[in-house]
């Protein structure tokens, strides 16, 4: 079989796997659960880090941890954050909307995964939430890194290298981050090198959309038209988009393996 073969039967699994897993509605829902963890979850950085070094240093940490959105959306994101009134109350609150979010999210997540693997049936309670905790503190760590080197960057690096290398920095911190994903979430036995491969391709698609996102706002002029609520779509959409990509590398990760065998019946031109 030539390579040209090769990838289109891998594509063509992949295309049988997401309508057969229905990936367009669970990236769907995979956006809105994401939302609603991202606003708390700025909030608690912007707790901590004001702590630290008061608020100019946490409007500097939450500009790094948006740069994977685009200017306006960023810009919104940190409206709602910074003018909450009592922030006491909203932490509180924020850090019970986080946990029901980021709950399921990756209760999502992991029905998804299994799907995807082929693993019949609901993990446990108890697994769950073991990934959870594993996964999130994941995720926290490298946003955390990344804002703190980030911020650490930006006083030695000029701002013209800074926005040459950023997307490489990007890149890497997405792959840090969907690697480990990738490892945790199935509930089969998955070694590092077989988590490559949709790891990569989850963190490129990513930066491209970064890239993508930003340049739309710029030639459309949507933001100019509706505002806040076009900023709103733009997150809602780059999430969704996001999900489904996430999936898509899992997708990858398990054809490429030979975890899966799709129906015939849902590959695409077999009807």
């Amino acid at each position: 079989m030539s390579n040209a073969d090769r990838v289109v039967e891998v594509v063509a699994a992949i295309v049988a796997l997401g309508r057969r897993e229905r990936m367009v509605l669970t990236a769907a829902s995979l956006a809105y659960f994401a939302f609603i963890s991202m606003v708390p979850l700025l909030l608690l950085l912007v707790v901590a880090v004001t702590a630290l070094g008061g608020d100019a240093l946490a409007m500097s940490a939450v500009s790094r941890a948006t740069t994977t959105l685009t200017p306006e959306s960023a810009d919104l994101l940190r409206e709602i954050v910074f003018s909450a009134a009592d922030r006491d109350r909203a932490t509180v609150i924020g850090v019970a909307v986080l946990f029901w979010g980021s709950l399921l999210t990756f209760r999502s997540l992991n029905t998804a995964f299994a799907g995807i693997y082929g693993t019949h049936g609901e993990p446990s309670m108890l697994s769950t939430l073991l990934d959870i905790v594993l996964v999130f503190v994941i995720i926290v760590a490298t946003v955390v890194a990344l804002v703190l080197g980030g911020v650490g960057l930006s006083a030695f690096v000029q701002t013209r290298l800074w926005q040459t290398v950023g997307p490489l920095v990007v890149f890497v911190v997405l792959a840090m981050v969907f690697g480990p994903l990738y490892y945790v979430l199935p509930d089969v036995d998955v070694g590092f090198r077989e988590t490559l491969p949709g790891t990569l391709f989850a963190a490129g698609a990513w930066t491209v959309l970064q890239w993508l996102f930003g340049y739309y706002t710029q030639v459309s002029g949507l933001t100019r038209l509706y505002g806040a609520a076009s900023a709103f779509l733009l997150i809602m959409v780059w999430l969704y988009v996001g999900g489904f990509v996430l999936l898509v590398g899992a997708a990858l990760n398990a054809v490429l393996a030979d975890r899966v065998d799709p129906d015939d019946g849902w590959i695409p031109g077999s009807e």
